[in-house]
């Protein structure tokens, strides 16, 4: 019994030092390479990019406006800090064709500003309720929407026309649908809303025209709690917090008919179930993942029900990114970071 044992250890021993002699697989890592960063003075938390044009909410520094084209050159900043009401913005959103921004705290309501010859704001008022987590804004010729994921009153929305005789805007029309859970982010894309409901999961909407009400179609449960949502057109990317992140296919939802089946059987995927996800940015193939202190994590979705690892990179404390033209937008504390992702 002696001699056998021996001989199993050595036998193990040698494989051992087998696989520590070989190269580590590397081929399957991509690399970020870091084109510029933009001081944002405070944590940037959020950014809306159009026409290189990038809006940024820096937290307690304020609302920003950068031209990404001059790479460090500030073409407008209008700071609006707690004299304003406004002490650490996290979101923004732009609507360009009405030139307005609206600014948003957690749990606060939606402050509206006109963009004034590109480079500077003015405080047009409030709307929304005091529990607003994250919006979205919808375009008309002459009308917008602010939908809104309402951590008290659920998925919400209001309709606002222009009136030419007097030259203001006005709420004509709106509604609160109310969820069993706590709406914490949500997703707007060709008609369908997807809304982040904490530890129910998440839910999804259809929006037939501007300023009707959103029909429900379903609601999928998530490991862990749905926190933001991004919607692609063929399913929902869902960041779980600490159980990582979840694809789910469209096809999983179907109407609200008293089924408890999807319609087909198209499961869910988990990945990235090591980390605490806080956001997903999609551009074709690529998924980016903010990763909170860790930075960012990229993942393959050439097939998207069994997303691959390419890599984690330490590029700060990472809240949110977003995709401009071929290059990774990073919102982190120590700034704003333009990315180009190599594979």
């Amino acid at each position: 019994m002696i001699n056998i044992n021996k001989t199993l250890l050595t036998s193990v021993m040698g494989i051992l030092l087998l696989s520590g002699c070989l190269e580590p697989k590397t081929e399957s890592i991509w690399e970020v390479e870091t084109r510029f960063v933009l001081d944002t003075s405070g944590f940037c938390r959020f950014v809306d990019i159009h026409n290189d044009t990038a809006y940024v909410a820096a937290g307690q520094a304020g609302v920003q406006i950068w031209d990404l084209n001059s790479v460090t050159k500030i073409i407008g900043l209008d700071q609006y800090s707690a004299s304003q009401d406004l002490s650490d913005i996290a979101q923004i959103e732009y609507a360009p064709t009405v030139k307005k921004i609206f600014a948003l705290e957690n749990n606060s309501r939606v402050v509206i500003m006109d963009v004034i010859h590109g480079d500077s704001l003015a405080v047009l008022g409030e709307e929304m309720s005091e529990k607003t987590r994250e919006i979205r804004i919808l375009e008309g010729s002459e009308s917008y929407i602010i939908l809104a994921a309402d951590n008290d009153d659920g998925l919400k929305w209001n309709k606002f026309d222009y009136f030419a005789d007097w030259g203001i805007w006005s709420n004509v029309a709106g509604d609160e649908l109310s969820t069993p859970g706590k709406p914490m982010g949500l997703d707007y894309l060709d008609g369908n809303i997807a809304l982040a409901v904490d530890q129910q999961g998440v839910e999804l909407w259809r929006l037939d025209s501007l300023g009707a009400d959103p029909v429900f179609v379903n609601r999928l449960d998530t490991p862990g709690n749905a926190e933001k949502v991004t919607l692609t057109e063929t399913g929902l990317f869902v960041a779980c917090d600490d159980a990582g992140a979840r694809h789910i296919p469209l096809a999983a939802f179907v109407e609200s008919t008293g089924r408890t089946e999807p319609v087909n059987p198209y499961t869910p995927t988990q990945f990235a179930e090591d980390l605490t996800v806080d956001h997903i940015a999609v551009s074709g193939d690529i998924a980016v993942l903010s990763v909170g202190g860790k930075g960012i994590a990229i993942y393959d979705i050439s097939n998207p029900r069994s997303p691959e690892p390419r890599g984690i990179f330490d590029v700060g404390y990472t809240y949110y990114s977003t995709f401009w033209n071929e290059s990774l937008v990073v919102c982190t504390r120590e700034g704003l970071i333009i990315l180009n992702i190599i594979q």
